[in-house]
């Protein structure tokens, strides 16, 4: 289950690429076809498959399509997960290369071929994180979201796809959908509707189960001398302050 939380929380974050069929991913995100699949026990093999996984690395192709414009945008990279650290890197294309680096509630989003990081020291407390809980051993997808078995969208026989609709319904997103390979029980696509109707598509590949090569050095972030490191705009870090008590003795 980690490995799809980590997956949500991205197309939530990343924002940029999808594929280009606008009618298609409107009708996914509002009527979707339900297909014979047992939601409990998909989430339940989820669950059971990613509950081994301590580090993982794969490759991903992402694909952004917006309403409004023509063009289609495409990027491709690497994802590094270990313990509660992770690293998404984008490494096309070159004139746009970027890395997320989480450490538990710290995130940094380092715009790469801009030669500037943005912080965020409270990561936890805000509403993105509430698709990577289970790295924190926390939370439940339930929790979050409205849970159906949705149409086949790849005309692949061997994924099985499920419709994630948020129940906070003041996040940017309309719907996720994800592509799980049964006989494995892993997510090899994601794709994600925005409420202007822009589709975000996700195709991971390669994946590295429990590598021994990954270091702790790796999730690190190391800026250049001439990288501008700053508070990610908007964040207002707030602390729980326990209800006040009152101890005086009545007489």
């Amino acid at each position: 289950m980690k490995y799809v939380i980590l997956i949500t929380f991205l197309c939530f974050l990343a924002q940029a690429n999808k594929p280009n069929i606008i009618a298609k991913s409107a009708s996914l995100s509002t009527t979707p076809t339900v297909a014979k699949i047992d939601v409990e026990k998909l989430l339940l093999e989820l669950k059971k498959h990613y509950s081994l996984l301590k580090s993982t690395q794969f490759n991903f192709e992402q694909s952004y399509k917006t309403p409004f414009l023509p063009t289609l945008e495409t990027s491709k990279g690497v994802v590094f997960y270990k313990d509660q650290k992770i690293l998404w890197r984008y490494d096309e294309p070159k004139n746009r290369q970027k890395a997320f680096y989480i450490n538990g509630s710290k995130l940094i989003y380092h715009m790469i071929s801009d030669k500037i990081a943005y912080t965020n020291d409270c990561f936890e407390q805000d509403a993105l994180s509430l698709s990577i809980s289970f790295l924190w051993g926390k939370g439940d997808l339930k929790n979050s979201f409205v849970i159906q078995a949705s149409t086949d969208t790849s005309n692949n026989k061997d994924l099985r796809w499920l419709l994630l609709t948020p129940k906070d319904k003041n996040l940017n997103v309309e719907s996720i959908l994800l592509g799980i390979l049964a006989k494995e029980a892993r997510v090899v696509e994601s794709i994600v509707i925005d409420k202007a109707k822009g589709r975000n598509h996700f195709k991971f590949t390669n994946f590295v189960v429990n590598p021994s090569t990954l270091k702790d050095d790796l999730f690190i972030f190391k800026p250049l001398k001439d990288t501008k490191v700053q508070t990610m705009p908007g964040v207002v870090c707030t602390k729980k302050i326990p209800p006040k008590t009152n101890n005086a003795v009545k007489k």
